[in-house]
């Protein structure tokens, strides 16, 4: 029969002595919000908007993630409990958490589909240009990397923060690789000046964008942040990430659609070496997609236990 410490503590409070160091579950937060999908926002913003307007809607948007963030992760360090048994014990109810779980479950899994195709075309245009691994096609890849990541999640926290301290640095090295190859014949004070190259875009549309492109994820900080021990510890964890992820991943690929012209630069960067490509593919999605997944698990088994006890 499996014990509470075998299924993660996901109907249950997550007791002191199984609460984890705080770098380990900072990593799974810097690598839910350090993505593909991140540069790709980011490359909008830059397109649409001056650099320092793209500086001021991201920060807004990221105040808006953080106090979000920050009072449902404290409230989770205090209560031991995960975002959808927080919402039972909060006023929604056995009924009510059981169907706040299943659209945790229905959503979070639906970005994990997301990420897993970007993944799966990522490694399949990459292949065909390098013809790496002999030209494996998009749904191999996809079947792959879902079942890999699958298999991750089943042996819970420990192992997700394990996999983010590996990709997290590496993510973000060769992200700053990739684009100093691309920014190397660019002055930044050109990149800090020049009028966005497409069609402009309102601070309010752009502000609404980046708060809108990880509420999700900040909704679910629960389901990790369970495992740290105070309020202190989510502020900090959920700060760096706002700073490493949001501020860092958005504002470097606006000055890449600054100087590129585009908002496509997400393929260029890949282009500019058939290794670094992979490893960003690779790196992006293993470090956020399983988080995606763990979410989704935990509320489906809150919804199952709520209905059938």
């Amino acid at each position: 029969m499996a014990t509470e410490e075998d299924i993660d503590y996901s109907l249950s409070r997550v007791p002191d002595e199984a609460k984890q160091p705080f770098w380990r579950i900072l990593f799974i937060r810097i690598g839910a919000i350090c993505c593909v999908s991140q540069l790709m926002l980011g490359a909008a913003l830059g397109f649409g908007l001056t650099f320092w307007d793209a500086f001021l809607a991201t920060m807004l948007g990221s105040v808006l993630l953080q106090v979000v963030s920050w009072a449902l992760g404290t409230a989770a360090a205090h209560e031991g409990l995960s975002t959808s048994l927080l919402s039972r014990w909060a006023g929604f109810g056995k009924g009510g958490s059981a169907l706040f779980g299943g659209v945790v479950a229905i959503s979070m899994v639906g970005w994990f589909g997301v990420q897993n195709s970007v993944f799966g075309e990522g490694m399949a245009s990459i292949v065909t240009l390098t013809d790496f691994l002999g030209g494996m096609e998009y749904p191999i890849w996809a079947i792959v990397t879902g079942l890999g990541i699958t298999l991750l999640v089943v042996f819970g926290i420990k192992a997700i923060a394990n996999f983010a301290a590996i990709f997290v640095p590496l993510f973000v090295i060769v992200v700053i690789v990739a684009a100093a190859i691309i920014l190397q014949n660019h002055s930044l004070t050109e990149l800090l000046t020049t009028a966005p190259p497409g069609p402009a875009l309102t601070l309010g549309a752009a502000t609404t964008m980046v708060a809108g492109g990880f509420i999700a994820g900040a909704i679910c900080t629960p389901d990790y942040a369970r495992f740290l021990k105070n309020g202190n510890q989510v502020f900090w964890m959920t700060l760096i990430g706002t700073f490493v992820g949001e501020l860092g991943m958005n504002l470097l690929a606006v000055l890449l659609a600054h100087a590129m012209g585009t908002e496509n630069v997400v393929d260029i960067m890949m282009g500019t070496s058939g290794i670094i490509g992979v490893i960003i593919v690779v790196a992006s999605t293993v470090k956020l997609n399983d988080i995606n997944l763990y979410s989704s698990s935990l509320g489906l088994a809150t919804m199952l236990n709520a209905l059938f006890n």
